[in-house]
């Protein structure tokens, strides 16, 4: 993740070949599990009467693909009408690189008096 400015200014992110704009930022959310309670008939029982609990067993049956936003300067090159596109997201932020089939599921523009735009987009990885 970069430090300085000076690292900021060499990351890049493009979505499907077309540069989102200058890098100004990004936040990563990874996989998720979704358990599934699994507990059987023959389930541990501990306690008694009216404190009789059931040890409840769960197994993790899904895996939710992680999520990633960019923030970049500039005016957004996609709009809403882009979202649901699908397409290789590749970037470079602090030296690191990668790449890989991705979906568009959000675009916003972000502005304030004296500011320049910022594009703020979500991702959601394919597979």
């Amino acid at each position: 993740m970069p430090g300085t400015y000076a690292e900021a200014a060499g990351a890049s992110v493009s979505f499907g070949g077309v540069s989102l704009g200058a890098f100004a930022g990004f936040d990563e959310q990874y996989s998720a599990a979704s358990p599934t309670d699994t507990t059987g008939a023959s389930a541990t029982i501990v306690g008694s009467g009216g404190n009789t609990r059931v040890i409840r067993q769960v197994e993790i049956t899904m895996i939710e693909p992680g999520s990633i936003s960019f923030r970049c300067w500039g005016n957004p090159p996609f709009t809403r009408a882009d979202i649901g596109l699908s397409a290789t997201l590749a970037f470079t932020i602090g030296g690191v690189s990668t790449s890989g089939a991705a979906q568009l599921v959000n675009v916003q523009r972000v502005g304030s008096a004296g500011e320049v735009i910022q594009g703020s987009y979500q991702f959601q990885f394919m597979g």
